[in-house]
């Protein structure tokens, strides 16, 4: 890849060498000296009239000029750009004259993916009252190359240019200035104080300082300060895993590199664009010309950036490794990423040549007791919440309790640790590559089998306290907060079945069986109730038969009804021998379900019958409500409209006064299907938009595949049988990523839209359309089924 040099950047260098202001410029070809500034900064693009007049005004050749407009236009240099400025070198011939700058070393690789962060870091440091900006992150996400970048390019801005110094060698604060004092030729004399030599010889100075690498000499802080407050013309860029603390101080955290979405990647031509493929290929290439991204190796390209959280140094140390392994065997090798991310350029410091070696630099910054609080965190994953750390991560006797706060704020300030914002409270999390280390040092402490089984403690009380939450009316808030905790619960379920402790694994697959079903984890939920139900020997009746009857739910909904029957079976057992009426009548209602989707609907309609009057007797509200709307289902199915319509209303009521969201979203996708049979389709509609707004809060995917489907034959029947097909192309590579089934009834249904849609459509316009919504992300799929059913709502 190449270094893009930024339009604004460009035009601002060359006015400059024709000896013009930006009033100047802006009078001759008539816009407003607010502009030229605007447009020098990168903060808009020309129009095309002002870049067509720029080009008259700058002289550019007339075969150059519409590259020229269009370099401008699109902001960035294109690749091979050679527009010649008349008396000057050409536009890529000044990006390489500017590598090679007096005080600023020359980067052997050009940077990739930072244009946003180094416009924003260029327009922060030219404005006036800003003087002192701190790049913090995490080790490795580049802080240096990003620094030595925007130093680069405002060389030119400051009348005595940009000076880099680096401190990563440096082990005394006290040495600080005499080392920045060197790099600006300045030597000690006398008995006069550094500080004053330093302070008396820059006053006047008009330049950038770039401080490298001061995290582990935080103490020398205060000198910046005073170097700052003697010299008013100079500013400070500093390159350091935790903020300063000066008065003045502006941080700005460096962000990972751009990363692809692995459920949805985009077409090769597009994943080469995100900065952390475009880092991995460059690096490969250097190493291997013959590198190419492929269909073949694309999924485990993206992958390894994702595995390697998007830090430029994890991704460059992964690509050296290609001279030993395709990107398939380098994936899986990276389970283990500080043994493997080694073996960096031998010109480079020490902890820039092995990911270990980086981030064991910035341990060893930390006091003992950020060291503890540290490794205790990676007993989380996928991030946790400040109750959670306070449950978990408890301090030793003696200590008090706010340590802990104490502790936490500092590994964020030293960006080991993010703080995230939640919907409703923060979250703090590593990124997976230091907590890989952070996780070292807890095995070695001998903490982990403590740690570990305090997680899983208070996880348990999570999901009990959820478990009944979910039938209610914040359903759709506790669903999601067991979602965000998705990672942790699956360590705590890992943990507990390796030590044998069944019985927390049990009444953890308990509680959550149901959200696995409305999430759609469908096969990860009966993967994890299958290994507890391995040791069912050692656990109580009642959890067994509970167990058995979440099973058989996933199963039911992955079509296999065979399994879903014989774990029922085992499951109403189990309740009859218990006397467990409540338990009784939901593995009735169950069955049912089951039968129904067997097409043996007389049954179905007898273990309906038997669940509802024990509902009934129970004065179970949501109980009678949901086998009401089983029994509407089994009568559409049989063609009785009416009846099956008076069961869904009944049931629709009941539902909503038990505040049952997901309940309701099932009768009115129903009512939905009810009404399209009968042609009535402005009810379909209504019922099928009030029914898509529920399942997106529920986040329950299946729910949302039946209503794409829905208002696809709304849509057909609309005369629009080109978004039918689209919305039906979209549904299909949903349900087939969730591993779900469709019924007789809802396949019909589904076919039948399909045929119409064939029948006005040619094959070209049909084909087009399903390969459109086949490339629909879900949101997409959604926005337009809501934009074209919300005529009805």
């Amino acid at each position: 890849m190449h270094d893009q040099a930024s339009f604004g950047r460009w035009l601002q260098r060359h006015r400059k060498e024709l000896d013009l202001t930006q009033a100047g410029i802006a009078d001759q070809i008539g816009c407003t000296a607010a502009t030229i500034q605007k447009i020098e900064a990168d903060l808009r693009r020309p129009s095309r009239q002002i870049a067509e007049r720029l080009a008259a005004l700058l002289e550019i050749p007339p075969d150059d000029r519409d590259r020229f407009v269009a370099w401008a236009r699109q902001s960035t240099r294109p690749e091979h750009a050679a527009i010649q400025f008349p008396g000057s070198e050409s536009a890529v011939g000044a990006v390489e004259r500017r590598q090679a700058i007096p005080g600023l070393p020359a980067p052997s690789t050009p940077l990739i993916g930072r244009e946003q962060q180094v416009s924003t870091l260029r327009t922060m440091l030219l404005r006036d009252t800003l003087r002192l900006v701190t790049l913090t992150g995490a080790p490795g996400i580049g802080k240096t190359r990003l620094a030595l970048q925007v130093a680069t390019e405002l060389h030119d801005d400051f009348l005595h240019g940009a000076v880099f110094v680096a401190l990563a060698s440096i082990r005394d604060p006290g040495l600080v200035a005499t080392t920045i004092a060197r790099a600006f030729g300045i030597h000690e004399a006398g008995d006069r104080p550094i500080i004053e030599l330093l302070a008396n010889t820059l006053r006047d100075r008009h330049s950038l300082l770039v401080l490298d690498n001061f995290e582990h000499l935080l103490s020398a802080a205060p000198l910046l300060a005073e170097i700052l407050s003697a010299c008013p013309r100079l500013k400070l860029l500093i390159t350091s895993q935790a903020r300063l603390h000066l008065s003045g101080e502006h941080e700005f955290v460096v962000p990972p590199l751009a990363l692809p979405d692995l459920d949805q990647l985009p077409p090769i031509d597009e994943l080469a664009r995100y900065a952390a493929v475009q880092v991995f290929l460059q690096r490969t290439q250097a190493l291997n010309s013959d590198f190419e991204l492929t269909a073949a190796n694309a999924v485990s390209v993206a992958a390894i950036c994702v595995r390697l959280d998007g830090l430029p140094l994890a991704i460059e140390l992964a690509a050296t490794r290609t001279r030993l392994f395709t990107p398939q065997t380098l994936l899986e090798r990276l389970h283990d990423r500080l043994g493997v991310l080694t073996g960096g350029p031998h010109d480079l410091p020490d902890h820039q040549q092995t990911l270990r070696s980086a981030i064991t630099r910035s341990h060893e910054l930390l006091s003992r007791g950020e060291q503890e609080l540290f490794r205790r965190l990676s007993i989380f994953a996928g991030g946790c919440t400040l109750a959670a750390v306070e449950a978990v991560c408890k301090e030793p006797a003696g200590e008090c309790a706010a340590t802990i706060l104490d502790r936490l704020s500092s590994l964020i300030d030293k960006s080991l640790l993010r703080r995230e914002s939640g919907d409703d409270e923060p979250r703090f999390a590593m990124l997976e590559t230091i907590r890989e280390y952070a996780l070292e040092q807890l095995q070695h402490s001998g903490e982990d089998p403590i740690l570990r089984r305090q997680h899983a403690v208070y996880y348990l009380a999570l999901v009990e306290a959820a478990a009944p939450r979910l039938f209610e009316e914040q359903q759709g808030t506790w669903l999601a907060q067991l979602q965000r905790e998705h990672d942790n619960l699956r360590v705590a379920l890992r943990w507990t079945l390796d030590q044998g402790q069944v019985q927390i694994a049990a009444r953890i697959g308990k509680a959550l069986w149901w959200f696995w079903l409305i999430h759609g984890h469908l096969s990860e939920g009966r993967r994890w109730l299958d290994a507890i139900l391995e040791q069912k020997q050692s656990l109580p009746a009642e959890i067994c038969a509970d167990l058995f009857n979440g099973a058989a739910a996933l199963a039911n909904e992955q079509g296999d009804y065979a399994a879903a029957q014989r774990l029922l079976q085992a499951s109403l057992a189990l309740h009859r021998r218990e006397s467990n009426q409540m338990g009784i009548a939901s593995t009735l209602g169950n069955l049912g379900l089951v039968a129904h989707m067997q097409g043996d609907h007389r049954q179905a309609i007898v273990f309906h019958a038997e669940s509802l009057m024990l509902s009934q007797q129970l004065d179970d509200q949501r109980g009678v409500a949901r086998t009401l709307s089983n029994l509407g289902t089994v009568a559409y199915t049989q063609g009785e409209y009416s009846q099956a319509t008076d069961y869904l209303l009944e049931s629709l009521a009941l539902l909503r006064e038990v505040g049952d969201i997901d309940g309701v979203a099932a009768a009115l996708t129903n009512l939905g299907l009810i009404s399209t049979m009968q042609g009535n389709t402005t009810s379909a509609g209504t019922y099928y938009a009030q029914s898509l707004v529920m399942y997106q809060e529920l986040g329950r995917k299946q729910g949302i595949g039946l209503c794409l489907v829905g208002i696809a034959g709304v849509a057909g029947a609309c005369g629009r049988p080109d978004l039918a097909v689209r919305l039906s192309g979209a549904t299909t590579m949903l349900l087939d990523a969730l591993g779900v089934q469709l019924d007789r009834i809802d396949q019909a249904n589904y076919e039948r839209i399909l045929a119409a849609a064939q029948e006005q459509l040619s094959a070209v316009q049909f084909a087009t359309a399903w390969a459109e919504g086949q490339k629909l992300t879900l949101e997409q799929a959604i926005a337009e089924a809501m934009d074209f059913a919300m005529d009805f709502a």
